[in-house]
């Protein structure tokens, strides 16, 4: 995991920021751009993300650790500055299965919500339960889990929820 955050500059690009705001498209469609996302990604490989750290850092993102001390019960944090320039902060004392779909998570608000980095000085907070954050976690699922990755299971493999729980 990266540095520890800073929480004063963190407050700051909170109130100079705009936060992020709903695209109110629909869960299939995140789900399946998301997955289609993912597999462009990974080259088309079947193979499982298991390396948001590198996914992340891969699209010019920085991963900050929030320290215990500092938790607000925010789960994870973007802060979108420009193109291939943002900042993700994770809880410190999370395990690291949360912290790949957080990190998934975060990269949503990303990809959905600046489009990549083309809208900027835009952030998004992890704390609450609205359209904003459900579009956030489709994308997450989608990409940890993309549909193609699941049918190539399902014709490949006994689709249980154990051998996909497994897989990904």
């Amino acid at each position: 995991m990266g540095d520890t955050v800073d929480i004063e500059k963190m407050q700051a690009l909170m109130n100079s920021y705009e936060p992020c705001v709903s695209l109110m498209a629909t869960k299939h469609a995140i789900y399946r751009f998301a997955s289609d996302t993912s597999m462009e990604i990974q080259n088309n490989s079947y193979a499982p993300i298991l390396d948001m750290y590198k996914v992340i850092t891969d699209f010019g993102g920085k991963i900050h650790a929030l320290g215990i001390s500092d938790y607000t019960g925010i789960d994870g944090s973007i802060f979108i500055h420009d193109k291939n320039d943002f900042d993700v902060v994770i809880p410190e004392h999370t395990s690291p299965v949360r912290d790949n779909f957080t990190l998934a998570h975060e990269l949503g608000h990303f990809f959905l919500h600046s489009t990549a980095g083309e809208k900027n000085k835009l952030w998004a907070a992890r704390k609450g339960n609205d359209r904003l954050e459900w579009e956030a976690n489709w994308f997450a699922a989608g990409f940890l889990a993309p549909e193609q990755q699941l049918k190539y299971l399902k014709n490949n493999q006994d689709f249980t929820v154990k051998t996909i729980s497994s897989f990904f």
